[in-house]
């Protein structure tokens, strides 16, 4: 996984890395779902080590609306 598939997001006033990676999709006119693997990485800003938060997928449902696609659904399957 490169950086280029990493943001940034503030967890608890933490800096924390998120790798995300889509894996399998399925979709209809208007609906469609997504499997994706994840981790997040903890940064410790003092001595810059990073610990493993969480790792697993994201199982995400869309639905399409007026305004485009919309995530309605997301469950986190943490394997560590």
């Amino acid at each position: 996984m490169s950086t280029d598939d990493a943001e940034t997001v503030d967890m608890r006033s933490r800096a924390v890395l998120r790798f995300a990676r889509p894996s399998t999709s399925a979709a209809r006119p208007d609906r469609a779902t997504a499997i994706s693997y994840v981790l997040f990485v903890e940064i410790d800003e003092r001595t810059k080590e990073r610990r493993i938060l969480i790792s697993g997928v994201h199982e995400d449902a869309f639905a399409r609306t007026a305004a485009g696609w919309r995530l309605t659904r997301r469950t986190v399957v943490a394997d560590i």
